[in-house]
């Protein structure tokens, strides 16, 4: 009996979450963990939180890390089940780990069955796979946009640096505006260009040695 409630005294409870870069989004899945762990009075939460996509594998996320360190009876909360992965096998192999290790996994969502029956797993094989459908939909949707905006002439990726072109003429007039004592931000202003680019500039081509920006 001693050993026992030692053992259970020793059971962790984690909450697993892996979000975009929305904090909103975040809270909201913390907020369902904790509530249904203290439902299940499933003791102090401790987080993995971790920014990351759901294409990479489990085992080189945080995640994998952190289920190195579980032991038989810990738990892990998450919000829903493609919160694992969007990749079908992924997902099943981590759960398969996790039974192998009798390591009980919650969703709050209610996607990932808590018996172990055929019609346990055959709903959440359909699960699985419908988050890896999704996972694909959303990259051919992606992939459709870019291809309609390249088509539009929309500029993709960052936007580029801008440039000042080195020019005698350039330089004659930057130099003169300089002994002038012009700001740096009005003759930017005039060659359409930022106030770093003008100041990159000028110290490349040596026009002064000592640059302020104001």
């Amino acid at each position: 009996m001693c050993t026992y409630f030692i053992q259970l005294y020793k059971m962790v409870c984690y909450g697993y979450l892996r979000v975009s870069t929305d904090k909103q989004i975040e809270a909201n899945f913390k907020a369902s963990i904790l509530e249904l762990a203290n439902a299940r009075d499933l003791g102090k939460v401790f987080w993995i939180s971790e920014t990351v996509s759901g294409k990479k594998d489990w085992r080189n996320r945080l995640l994998g890390q952190k289920f190195k360190e579980m032991k038989e009876g810990d738990t892990i909360v998450m919000a829903e089940f493609s919160r694992i992965s969007r990749n079908f096998l992924e997902g099943m192999e981590f759960l398969s780990e996790c039974k192998r290790n009798k390591i009980k996994v919650f969703s709050c969502s209610g996607d990932i069955p808590e018996t172990d029956d055929s019609t346990s797993n055959l709903l959440l094989s359909m699960t699985a796979w419908k988050a890896q459908i999704e996972r694909e939909n959303i990259a051919y949707r992606t992939k459709i946009g870019l291809a309609a905006a390249k088509a539009r002439g929309s500029v993709l990726g960052r936007k580029r640096r801008m440039i000042l072109d080195f020019d005698v003429n350039n330089e004659l007039k930057i130099k003169e505006a300089l002994n002038k004592g012009v700001k740096l931000k009005c003759i930017a202003i005039e060659f359409k260009c930022t106030t770093k680019t003008l100041s990159t500039f000028i110290k490349k081509h040596n026009l002064k040695e000592k640059v302020e920006l104001k």
